[in-house]
């Protein structure tokens, strides 16, 4: 009896089985079909549903945000909380499209056809040109500040890499550095408006009496509208003694503290040469000059700025730096020349007409000698016409 009732209990659990397999293999098979089993079917994973790419209530178009009108433009770009920066993009760069095409007519006015006599001054100088290209420039920064509430010039820098202009004068307060930059501006188109009327290199002496006018009136106004301590700071930047020490100094490559103090003495030198009456008084003040050089730079960098200020070792720095010749053969090659130089001027002094021109040429053959062994013969071969030519003065 137990068992038949533990075979029944076997054959009904193979029968169980073998039913819920079948129901499985019946729900597999319609899985696929909408409502089967009660679920619904699901689309596959890389399906797109097109609905969800439909415009919502919320979102927008370009053409909705953009408006002729730039500050209902800006109004517009707020509202969909664009960031700052990228509305100040944006409203620059449509300005520049604005005015582009009248920059360009502008500049293309100054071009005259090929066929026709062109002026002698760079279209970047003339100053009718100029003060059309900066009218324009000046009405766009307007308009921009209008819509913008911006100075353009405090974004011109990091927009284009354009540098303000007046940077340069940053001892100044902003108020005068603007007032310097206009008188300095005006004179400049003065002098440029007479330059434009040369012909062949001809300046007439009534244009150059202007120019001399034009020079000294601003060298009178811009005294009278800075301190003492800033009118240096412009002169030791700005005038023509300072450039011409610069050029002077090309090669005694002077720190800001050295240059500064040469500026310095060499002003005062001026002043005292000029108040000279004879000669005397005249070598008084180059020794002064001598003196007050040397005991602020020292002994040896004295030297040096001595050394650097001969024209002799101008043109040898210059081959030095087109072959990458080191400095200490610079100086050795400076020296040779200045001793071969001096017994030279003696030998001369003495000589005959008729030794005279030997003489000269053994003083060449040893400076090639000595100096091709210091310069090598490449440097030394662009630097012998001018120590031949020195060798026959």
């Amino acid at each position: 009896m137990k068992k038949n009732a533990l075979f029944g209990s076997i054959a009904l659990s193979i029968a169980l089985s073998v039913f819920a397999m079948w129901i499985v293999a019946r729900s597999g098979r319609q899985s696929t079909e909408p409502g089967a089993l009660g679920l619904q079917a699901q689309p596959p994973v890389n399906a797109i549903d097109s609905a969800a790419l439909a415009p919502s209530q919320n979102r927008f178009v370009w053409s909705e945000l953009e408006s002729t009108n730039y500050l209902e433009y800006v109004t517009n770009l707020k509202k969909v909380q664009c960031p700052w920066p990228t509305i100040c993009d944006l409203i620059i760069g449509e300005v520049n499209r604005l005015y582009a095409p009248r920059i360009a007519a502008v500049q293309r006015s100054a071009s005259p056809p090929y066929w026709k006599s062109r002026s002698f001054m760079d279209v970047r100088h003339d100053p009718a040109i100029q003060g059309r290209l900066r009218a324009l420039k000046q009405e766009k920064r307007s308009l921009i500040k209008e819509i913008l509430n911006v100075d353009i010039e405090d974004l011109e820098e990091k927009l284009s890499g354009e540098v303000p202009a007046g940077e340069e004068m940053d001892f100044l307060p902003q108020e005068k550095r603007s007032l310097i930059l206009s008188l300095r501006q005006s004179a400049y188109d003065r002098r440029n408006a007479i330059i434009k009327t040369v012909r062949d290199g001809r300046l007439l002496p009534s244009d150059e009496a202007e120019m001399k006018r034009i020079t000294e009136e601003f060298n009178t106004q811009l005294p009278a509208l800075l301190t003492k301590e800033e009118y240096f700071e412009y002169q030791i930047r700005f005038s023509d003694r300072s450039e011409t020490l610069r050029r002077k100094q090309e090669f005694f490559n002077s720190d800001e503290s050295e240059f500064r103090a040469i500026f310095e003495i060499t002003v005062e030198y001026d002043k005292n040469f000029a108040r000279s009456e004879s000669q005397a008084e005249r070598e008084t003040a180059c020794k002064v000059l001598s003196a007050k050089l040397e005991e602020r730079l020292g002994p040896e960098r004295y030297k040096e700025y001595l050394r650097a200020d001969d024209p002799d070792y101008g043109v040898l720095s210059q081959i030095g730096a087109r072959y990458g010749l080191p400095k200490e053969s610079l100086v050795d090659a400076y020296n040779v020349r200045k001793e071969l130089m001096t017994r030279y001027v003696e030998i001369i002094s003495k000589a005959t007409p008729d030794t005279r021109a030997n003489y000269s040429k053994a003083m060449e053959q040893e400076a090639r000698q000595k100096l091709i062994a210091i310069m090598g013969e490449q440097a030394f071969r662009d630097y012998l016409p001018i120590e031949n030519y020195s060798f026959r003065k």
